[in-house]
């Protein structure tokens, strides 16, 4: 009778050994890439903490600057402010300068950060490739006009249930 290989106690150990190794490369080769990304991630939180944007109105009469958080660290009226002509273009100038330091932090944060969502995405290519563009492309250009799906689609089953009823 002759032995079948696959059958023999000894290969199916050394598959096993060679398994475990593999496994245990992978093992430190994840460990690696997280240490590697929670040091970006640290020096990325580090350069957002100290971001700020500011942002001007009436020809520099009002000047607002804001953290990362948007939150407001500093507000400054020149005289000039004084001289508008009225509390309401006050309070227009006020707010104009908020959103334009608003929008200069986030345009620093972009570039010292990156966006977190494409960076996933980035980082993670075989997700992508098994993802239909619908599924992901949202999350990169929220602005966007929503694409028709391309597949087809199950049309969908009434329900049996319906509110206040019984099956």
């Amino acid at each position: 009778m002759v032995a079948n290989e696959a059958s023999n106690p000894l290969d199916r150990v050394a598959d096993l050994d060679l398994a475990t190794a593999d496994l245990a490369q992978r093992q430190e080769s994840l460990l690696r890439e997280y240490e590697r990304n929670q040091k970006l991630l640290d020096a990325s939180a580090e350069q957002a903490r100290d971001t700020a944007g500011t942002g001007v109105a009436e020809d520099g009469a009002v000047s607002i600057t804001v953290d990362a958080n948007q939150r407001v660290t500093r507000v400054s009226l020149d005289p000039r402010a004084l001289r508008l002509g009225s509390i309401a273009r006050l309070e227009r100038a006020i707010l104009a300068a908020c959103q334009a330091a608003e929008d200069d932090v986030a345009r620093r944060l972009g570039r010292t950060v990156g966006d977190p969502v494409q960076q996933f995405f980035d980082s993670m290519p075989e997700l992508v490739q098994l993802l239909a563009a619908e599924a992901y492309q949202p999350f990169l250009d929220p602005d966007a006009e929503p694409r028709k799906p391309t597949g087809r689609t199950r049309p969908v089953e009434p329900s049996i249930y319906e509110w206040g009823g019984h099956p």
